[in-house]
């Protein structure tokens, strides 16, 4: 939980985020993707100890690409770039020297992720301000990300979504915006995060790599 409003979630540093990540020749720029990311995974270590399991694998992801970029940053500056190359060199299903998995497995990974959170704020300008989140988040985890997870993984994953506040609590305690400056800012995010997430989705889909294992 935020101990109060400046250390909330930052939708407008996120926002930022994902605006710069995409250039305007379409190239997604990973190391501003990983800054939104952070932020997210900040987001859902305030949601509570229920939801750790998602901030973990946030922060594992994250640490996987960072150290491709640090061992290889020519290939490892933005997205494009990282996937043609592991592609040309059979990489994408295999480790590194170091023990490194695939960064496009990686990335695929948090793409996944970036489209449930999206959609999930998405819902919530919608909400009445007594409506809780759960019944939202749980509906567009259901179509999203619980596809990709194990039965065992969806089960906590409910289970956690039980525990969302209010769409007013959710904003008054834990955004770090106002009311009113979230209300106008979360459509903003809500575009700024997809136009990323449909540039990598096509380049995915282009490349055979959506279902990589």
């Amino acid at each position: 939980m935020a101990d109060n409003k400046e250390e909330g979630f930052d939708l407008q540093m996120v926002k930022e985020c994902f605006e710069e990540a995409k250039l305007e020749n379409n190239d997604i720029l990973i190391e501003k993707y990983l800054e939104g990311f952070k932020e997210i995974d900040r987001f859902f270590c305030m949601m509570g100890t229920l939801f750790s399991f998602i901030a973990k694998d946030i922060t594992e992801k994250s640490r996987i690409l960072r150290e491709h970029k640090s061992e290889n940053p020519d290939q490892f500056t933005v997205v494009q770039t990282m996937v043609d190359y592991e592609v040309s060199n059979d990489l994408t299903k295999s480790k590194t020297a170091s023990g490194l998995l695939s960064g496009s497995r990686t990335l695929l990974r948090l793409h996944r992720s970036l489209l449930f959170f999206a959609k999930f704020l998405e819902k919530v300008p919608a909400l009445d301000d007594e409506a809780k989140c759960s019944e939202a988040a749980s509906e567009i985890y259901g179509i999203t990300l619980g596809n990709f997870h194990p039965w065992l993984i969806r089960q906590a994953a409910y289970l956690a979504m039980r525990s969302l506040p209010t769409k007013k609590v959710l904003i008054e305690r834990y955004i770090k915006q106002n009311y009113q400056e979230a209300e106008e800012l979360v459509p903003l995010l809500v575009k700024a995060m997809l136009d990323v997430y449909d540039v990598i989705e096509s380049l995915y889909a282009d490349k055979d790599l959506l279902q990589l294992p």
